[in-house]
C-alpha cells in the first residue's frame, strides 16, 4: 500500500505518517503533544548534487528529535495544503508557530 498524505488534520489533533524508521507509522497527535510547528529552508544533499527545499518540523514532547517532512520529498499537490493545514491547526490550538519562509 503506497502512502500519499503524510498529514491529515482533525480540529484538535492532526495525523502524521512517520516513514524515518523501518515501518511506516501513523501518529496521532493531539494538540497538547505538540510544542511547536516550524516551516524553514535547508539543504538536501543528494548523490551528486544538494538541493534546496523547504521542510516542516513538528516538535513534539516525549520524541527527541522533531518530525521533519521536506518539500522535494513529497508530491506537490500536497505541499500547500501542509502549510495551509498546520497553520490554521497552530492558530485554532494556540501552539507555538515559526514560519522562517515568509517575508
Amino acid at each position: 500500500m503506497a502512502i500519499s498524505e503524510k498529514i491529515m488534520f482533525d480540529k484538535t489533533e492532526i495525523i502524521f505518517v512517520d516513514l524515518s524508521g523501518k515501518k511506516a507509522q501513523a501518529l496521532n497527535l493531539t494538540y497538547e503533544k505538540i510544542i511547536s510547528i516550524r516551516f524553514d529552508k535547508t539543504k538536501v544533499k543528494g548523490l551528486f548534487s544538494s538541493k534546496d527545499s523547504e521542510r516542516i518540523s513538528i516538535t513534539v514532547r516525549g520524541k527527541e528529535k522533531p518530525l521533519v517532512l521536506l518539500q522535494v520529498k513529497e508530491k506537490s499537490n500536497y505541499w500547500q495544503g501542509y502549510k495551509d493545514g498546520l497553520t490554521k491547526f497552530c492558530k485554532d490550538n494556540r501552539i507555538s508557530f515559526y514560519n522562517e519562509l515568509a517575508g
